[in-house]
């Protein structure tokens, strides 16, 4: 089992690094990868997340309404879920009777 506090979430899945390294990711780092969410099962993962399910788990599957950035996405709608890239928290945009929201999950 992984620790939640353990679960860092990267964004879409790159195989290189901007410096052309190949991007290593470790235990619990979650990617978008082909519309859908996997997590790292391991440290030092360098196979892309179809190709070895030893090493990645399918988290979620058919994310269109999954956002990764340090802004506000511009036209959410209700279920989306948002991580803020500047402090790693995860938000669901949700309604209730004041209003929409983001609230943490």
């Amino acid at each position: 089992m992984i620790n939640q506090e353990k679960i860092i979430y990267k964004g879409q899945y790159k195989q290189y690094d901007s410096r052309g390294f190949q991007q290593i990711y470790n235990t619990g780092d979650v990617v978008i990868y082909d519309g859908n969410q996997y997590m790292a099962l391991q440290n030092n993962v360098t196979s892309i997340p179809t190709k070895n399910r030893s090493q990645w788990r399918l988290v979620a599957q058919n994310i269109d309404g999954f956002h990764y950035s340090a802004t506000l996405p511009i036209t959410p709608t209700i279920g989306d879920r948002w991580v803020d890239t500047t402090n790693g928290r995860m938000y669901t945009y949700t309604e209730d009777k004041t209003g929409f929201h983001w609230v943490e999950f």
